[in-house]
């Protein structure tokens, strides 16, 4: 236990929760790099107009069908005061964090681009626009991949695609967790001299 109520470390604003972000944007650009080579940005200014100094955090190009796919990935914790209530439902937290996200930014986007937040919950949940990034990607990449173009070959080369990529994410954002605890730990057992942690943390860790 590192605070009283357990998850404060892996939601307080800090360069650990930022490095969580960005290997998950980084992961999630690999990913469709893999499917979509050549047209992957991330971190790019002007994708929400005149209006903000956002950066989008990845960027699909999507040449093929036109427009960009504009996605902004962040972490909800199902546990913390303004989700607890979402979170009654599998998935709440991620849902409202969508919700909040779309409000804010889809608006901004240009008429042929796409918005999508892409948000995950810090327990490991994975939002609906996740799962369906994921699954989308994978139907792409298996079109270009497969040993033959049977359709069962296709189908297997796609589920495998899903399942290493589920893998991968999940672990990417639960390593983001572990930092984030050890960081704070570490940095809070040092400022109390080694001898009991102060404000959240009971017990100071090698």
């Amino acid at each position: 236990m590192v605070d009283p109520e357990g998850f404060h470390y892996t939601l307080c604003k800090g360069a650990h929760v930022t490095s969580r972000h960005d290997a998950l944007v980084h992961a999630i650009a690999a990913m469709l790099k893999a499917a979509y080579p050549g047209q992957v940005l991330i971190e790019q200014l002007g994708c929400f107009g005149d209006e903000t100094l956002k950066r989008a955090d990845v960027v699909l190009m999507r040449m093929a069908m036109g427009g960009r796919l504009i996605g902004y990935v962040a972490v909800a914790c199902p546990l913390a005061r303004s989700y607890i209530s979402a979170a009654q439902d599998r998935g709440g937290a991620a849902a409202r964090r969508t919700q909040q996200k779309v409000g804010k930014y889809a608006h901004l986007v240009a008429a042929e681009d796409s918005f999508t937040a892409l948000v995950f919950e810090s327990c490991g949940f994975m939002s609906a626009e996740v799962q369906q990034l994921i699954t989308d990607t994978a139907e792409a990449y298996a079109e270009e991949h497969a040993e033959s173009g049977d359709p069962r070959d296709v189908k297997a080369c796609r589920d495998q695609f899903i399942a290493d990529w589920q893998i991968r994410l999940s672990v990417v954002l639960q390593r983001g967790n572990a930092v984030a605890v050890r960081s704070r730990t570490s940095r809070d057992c040092a400022a109390a001299g080694r001898h009991g942690c102060r404000h959240h943390t009971e017990f100071c860790f090698e």
